[in-house]
């Protein structure tokens, strides 16, 4: 079973390394990267959310012939979510399910601060308490600002996305959120519109990056739940 993961505002392919140092005999992790960063560094990055999935959905095309699943954290849901779409309205092989990760429910409206518009002095510091950046970025400012352009993109692409109402997905969904996080259960139970097909949520101790302290019960649910379609 192949599992693509999608990465959170400012992360990379490199964000999920944790994920394939835990060893899985049943899933075979895909990442795919997106323009601005990492093996991509040198491309322009993306401004929305439905041009991010356009483009995953180039990279891993040739790899959904076979049962596969997506797994999306944070900025990454809305990104599987949106593929999820272009993938019936392309009439393409459909995931055995789909994971959303600390994010509400697409409809839900956005945060009202929109940091990514702000100097970059201030979105430097808006960031200290964020993290899913390495901590070299966030100690140094001469760093953060060699790749704060892709950052900056990431975050404006959240703040102005934009929900179209569509029929609800024929996939089965599971939603997972951290227990202190701001992404509330009823934001998550609120993805329940969002499909005809099987639903659950799951909670996992932790904050809004509760995948990097839960890797190998993580990795135990995705086994769980992914052989079970």
């Amino acid at each position: 079973m192949k599992l693509i993961l999608l990465p959170y505002a400012g992360g990379s392919k490199n964000s999920y390394r944790a994920f394939e140092s835990i060893k899985s005999h049943n899933i075979e992790f895909i990442t795919p990267e997106l323009p601005g960063r990492g093996t991509r560094i040198g491309q322009a990055p993306l401004l929305s959310i439905q041009g991010m999935a356009k483009d995953v959905l180039e990279q891993v095309q040739h790899l959904i012939s076979e049962p596969y699943a997506i797994f999306g954290h944070s900025m990454g849901a809305l990104v599987a979510y949106e593929l999820c779409k272009l993938l019936i309205e392309q009439e393409r092989v459909l995931p055995v399910r789909a994971i959303f990760s600390a994010n509400g429910a697409p409809y839900l409206s956005r945060p009202n601060r929109k940091i990514s518009q702000l100097p970059d002095q201030e979105f430097f510091h808006s960031l200290k308490g964020y993290s899913g950046l390495p901590e070299e970025l966030i100690r140094n400012p001469k760093a953060f600002h060699l790749f704060s352009s892709y950052i900056r993109s990431d975050f404006k692409a959240v703040e102005t996305y934009r929900y179209y109402k569509s029929l609800p997905l024929p996939i089965p969904l599971s939603v997972l959120i951290g227990s202190d996080d701001y992404v509330t259960p009823g934001m998550a139970y609120a993805w329940s519109k969002e499909t005809r097909k099987d639903f659950d949520v799951q909670v996992f101790t932790g904050d809004h990056f509760y995948i990097f302290s839960n890797k190998d019960l993580l990795i135990k649910y995705f086994e769980q739940k992914l052989f079970t379609y």
